[in-house]
């Protein structure tokens, strides 16, 4: 459904906020229930924070996830993003796969996982990231999901 070519990363440029609008205004309603500039608002913020290195922790995954992973690829932090839907965090992984994956020609495997379970779990959930040995570096938590 996303496997569309608009531009390439040359003539993307540094800022993405355009192409970001772009694809967000394609995704259907039921994983796209935030504004356009809270959207951009995350993804400038996530940007000007991160260090290479650093955890983004998410509970909750959406529109959100987009411009976090794209934060992720463009800082070289790690995405985790916890949703009980497991459907919704496969089809954002896929629309970021075939959107900032391929524009990007960066592997979304290497800057974000998706975890279908709940984010306060004890063995699954955001106690996962001391594992990792990482520092969380931002959080957007939706409060449905803590």
């Amino acid at each position: 459904m996303y496997d569309f070519y608009c531009l390439g990363q040359e003539q993307l440029g540094d800022d993405l906020s355009d192409y970001l609008i772009f694809v967000k205004r394609t995704l259907p309603r039921w994983v796209n229930s935030i504004p356009d500039n809270e959207y951009l608002a995350i993804f400038q913020q996530a940007r000007a924070t991160l260090r290479s290195g650093d955890a983004i922790v998410e509970t909750g995954c959406g529109a959100s996830s987009l411009a976090l992973v794209c934060a992720a690829i463009k800082t070289g932090a790690m995405l985790y993003s916890w949703d009980l839907n497991g459907s919704k965090l496969e089809f954002m992984r896929n629309v970021a796969f075939q959107t900032l994956g391929r524009v990007l020609g960066a592997d979304i495997n290497k800057y974000w996982h998706s975890i279908n379970y709940n984010s306060t779990d004890n063995h699954l959930g955001i106690e996962v990231i001391r594992e990792q040995n990482r520092q969380i570096g931002l959080a957007f938590l939706d409060s449905y999901h803590t």
